[in-house]
């Protein structure tokens, strides 16, 4: 997308003195279409093509002729939560699937009382979205022409787009896990114990090759894995590492150029009676907050949304996991791991204002059920995990 930046009157002014038109990334509208069926239609058309294309903005209270800015007339808007409001709930609500976090919403303010509205809409790593308000149906894109329905080909390839993201992710986790296997961590582990690593994955990591995270800038010591103590930290190759002191380590976190984390940690576990005992409080709490330190990390170093989180246990056959409170309707099971490895389905992020409880819970309930039991011991009827 282009770096358009709309912060004040004279940012706007620009666009009229340098005659910048309508097109891919940019389109104006003297006011805000109104809120029958048809007005609803146009916000619907052209959010959808900016998110299913590069992104982009509408500015509301620009006259335009023949898609070139003439005017800088201003709304007065009394209530401008309303108008949020009414285009978040649209977005959620008449979109497939919804648009909720793409939007953002400045309103630059005029010596009239009155403002012009610039909505930024950032491309979507979930499209294509359709119309589905008032059974619409259509998918469309933007181009330098305006926005356009897609045919069946872009359609396709659009799809397909969405499918090669999730393929290119799967294919990074896979490479990295391999490397686990074979023993080429940045810094030698244990290779008999069992072994948690998670991976946050920000989807701009696996579409560009631009370094997300700026290196040199960053307070390295934040990224420190959780309740290490004297950890130490080396430059490599991806980026940095950061270990627990001693070698081979229990715990490291590999934090990559384009802000990819990889967290490992040494599964704790007792031997008894000639089995490994996993305590399940231990290790949740160990994959929760790992999974929130480093998702507010990479926010708050700007690295964009969406983020795929990616749980895997390696080399934990005939390991057993120890309930905290015996709840579970399986009594007479074997609760032995019957594999070696677990690999999680990732878990998609794509709010800011995420509920941790709401992300772990699926990744608990499937280790349970990994290991015999229905769910986790500490995720209740609702699917709510609480610590």
């Amino acid at each position: 997308m282009a770096e358009y930046k709309f912060e004040t009157l004279a940012d706007l002014n620009q666009l009229i003195s340098n005659l910048v038109p309508e097109g891919k990334n940019i389109e104006y509208k003297q006011e805000i279409p109104s809120k029958d069926d048809g007005g609803s239609l146009k916000i619907l058309k052209s959010i959808s093509a900016f998110a299913n294309t590069n992104g982009g903005f509408i500015l509301y209270g620009i006259e335009e002729e023949k898609g070139i800015p003439k005017k800088i007339s201003g709304l007065k808007i009394e209530n401008q939560d309303e108008i949020k409001l009414r285009v978040e709930n649209l977005c959620r609500d008449g979109l497939e699937p919804p648009l909720t976090t793409n939007l953002s919403f400045h309103y630059i303010p005029m010596e009239n009382e009155k403002s012009v509205l610039a909505i930024k809409i950032r491309k979507s790593y979930r499209s294509p979205h359709r119309i589905k308000y008032k059974n619409h149906g259509h998918f469309y894109a933007r181009n330098s022409a305006g926005n356009y329905p897609l045919d069946v080909g872009e359609l396709r390839k659009a799809l397909g787009e969405e499918n090669s993201i999730n393929e290119k992710a799967r294919s990074f986790i896979i490479d990295r896990l391999s490397k686990f296997e074979v023993g080429e961590t940045p810094i030698p582990i244990n290779q008999q114990l069992g072994k948690l690593i998670v991976h946050i994955v920000p989807v701009s990591a696996i579409i560009s090759e631009i370094n997300n995270l700026d290196l040199n800038s960053t307070q390295q010591l934040e990224f420190t894995p959780p309740e290490t103590h004297g950890p130490r930290m080396r430059r490599n190759l991806d980026g940095f590492v950061w270990y627990a002191n001693q070698i081979p380590t229990r715990a490291f976190a590999q934090i990559f150029r384009n802000g990819i984390v990889e967290s490992f940690l040494e599964l704790n576990a007792r031997e008894e009676h000639g089995s490994m005992i996993i305590n399940s409080v231990t290790y949740e709490n160990n994959i929760y907050d790992v999974i929130e330190k480093y998702l507010s990390l990479l926010l708050k170093y700007n690295i964009e949304m969406p983020f795929l989180i990616y749980v895997s246990i390696l080399n934990v056959d005939k390991y057993q996991l120890n309930m905290e409170k015996d709840e579970d309707d399986t009594h007479g099971v074997n609760h032995v791991l019957d594999r070696k490895d677990i690999f999680l389905p990732p878990i998609f992020i794509e709010k800011a204002n995420y509920d941790m409880n709401e992300i772990v819970s699926p990744i608990f309930n499937l280790i349970f059920n990994a290991f015999g039991y229905i769910k986790s011991s500490r995720v209740d009827i609702n699917g709510k995990f609480s610590r």
